[in-house]
């Protein structure tokens, strides 16, 4: 009897699939239950009358092998973590593989040892059938021994079938994952598209309710800011809404987020710096629209201040006297140059800037009635220009910088030259005006002059003589 059990207990105690075992304590009362009603089949000499003991005792082992691999492969599934949505079924597709691969390779030794155990069968009955009738102690342990190895043999059968059934199941469940797998990637790709398609729309809409609602906006000011205050807050809105979503369709992205800035940031790195020059521009008000800058080499009026670029109307440069005026260009420079190239802002502190203009008289003219002549005219055109600028400048100024008082007047210097007695007169015109006010000064001084008789304009002659 000690031998049939550790027999069992060898075959049977420990049945082992990665994570899958079987205790004997379990199995070993049906086994035993088993073993005896085939020895008493046997040794009535009618196995006819023990058939539904047999196939009792056969089906509580089933019953138990069932019950014992459900519960380990349930229990396999927990420890993995597989959860029933989208983002775990390629996890759960690896487990599944890993289950259906591990019952595989067990069903084949369990296969392999049916048939030496079938082969250890066949030895005893042919052992039993060689001893003498009347040898009853060879008999009974050969009886035994024989009706050990049809109880093992059945078990394993049993076994064998429980296995199958249970690879069948969990090949059924794979199948089901996979589709549910290729499902998820089609609900993928339809959200894609539905999220694509929400965003052309409210871009599509966007665009054309900014046109209708700034149609009806006369002033270029107001109707500039609400242009821009409207389309920043329109994509700002729809940015995070996408954002929103996406995460709450794949929270797996978050992981991967900072990762995928720090991707993108590198890639994208001269947008990077056109938006922190975005930022820079309006943090630090370096200008604002109607401004006249130069930057690098560009000099215009800009017109727009973007996330990445900003626009201008060209001006010509050519230092502080120059006319500043508009070439009919429009220019975009990116943002980023801010960051790197020096910026210089002519209307940052003021609207008005400072131009002369040179006349010369002969030395014979009356010098003290031109410089009085020349001042009248220039105050009466330009000294409110003047007053303007320093109110501006002191305005403008008092809260981001220190700048000196201003000259709130107009000057005029004079000098000798080889042809005469030179005025530079000085005064304040607004910026991109000064070639119209210089011409109405130089209008108003010639008839002046006219007017006077002690008071020539020189220029340069060249004479000739023949020897």
């Amino acid at each position: 009897m000690k031998k049939i059990y550790m027999f069992a207990i060898a075959v049977l105690c420990i049945i082992i699939v990665p994570n899958i075992s079987f205790a004997a304590s379990e199995l070993l009362p049906s086994i035993d239950k088993l073993r005896s009603v085939q020895l008493q089949a046997i040794n009535s000499g009618n196995p006819l009358l023990y058939s539904t003991a047999l196939e009792r005792e056969q089906e509580n082992i089933r019953k138990t092998i069932q019950a014992t691999l459900e519960e380990k492969i349930s229990s396999l599934q927990t420890e993995y973590s597989v959860a029933q949505n989208d983002q775990a079924v390629p996890t759960a597709i690896d487990v599944q593989n890993k289950i259906i691969e591990s019952l595989e390779e067990y069903l084949v030794q369990t296969k392999a040892d049916i048939s030496v155990e079938t082969a250890n069968r066949d030895t005893i009955q042919s052992t039993l059938n060689t001893l003498d009738e009347n040898d009853a102690t060879n008999r009974k342990t050969a009886t035994e021994e024989l009706v050990t190895s049809i109880t093992t043999i059945d078990t394993l059968q049993i076994l064998e079938k429980q296995l199958q059934q249970s690879i069948n199941q969990q090949q059924e469940r794979l199948i089901a994952l996979k589709q549910q797998q290729l499902r998820g990637q089609y609900t993928t790709l339809w959200k894609i598209a539905l999220y694509s398609g929400i965003i052309l729309l409210i871009i599509g809409l966007e665009r054309i309710t900014r046109r209708v609602l700034a149609g009806r906006i006369a002033d270029d000011n107001r109707r500039y800011h609400f242009i821009k205050l409207f389309s920043l807050s329109t994509y700002s809105i729809v940015t995070i809404i996408a954002i929103v979503s996406a995460l709450a369709a794949w929270p797996s992205a978050l992981s991967s987020l900072a990762i995928i800035g720090a991707g993108i940031a590198i890639a994208l790195q001269d947008l990077v710096k056109d938006f922190v020059g975005w930022v820079l521009i309006l943090r630090n008000q370096l200008f604002a629209r109607g401004h006249r800058i130069t930057v690098g080499q560009l000099s215009g009026e800009v017109v727009d201040i973007g996330l990445l670029r900003t626009s201008v109307l060209e001006i010509g440069i050519g230092g502080t006297t120059e006319a500043l005026e508009r070439s009919g260009k429009l220019l975009s420079f990116p943002n980023s140059q801010v960051l790197t190239q020096a910026l210089t802002n002519h209307s940052k502190t003021s609207t008005y800037m400072r131009a002369e203009m040179k006349l010369t008289i002969t030395l014979e003219s009356d010098y003290k009635k031109a410089k009085e002549i020349f001042t009248k005219i220039v105050d009466q055109y330009t000294l409110e220009y003047a007053e303007k600028d320093v109110k501006q400048t002191r305005q403008r100024g008092r809260e981001l910088y220190y700048i000196p008082n201003k000259i709130a007047e107009n000057q005029i210097f004079m000098t000798l030259n080889a042809d005469g007695i030179e005025f530079i007169i000085r005064f304040t015109v607004p910026i991109g005006e000064r070639r119209a006010v210089i011409s109405t000064l130089t209008e108003a001084i010639l008839d002046a002059l006219q007017k006077q008789k002690n008071i020539a304009l020189a220029y340069t002659t060249i004479q000739y003589y023949q020897a």
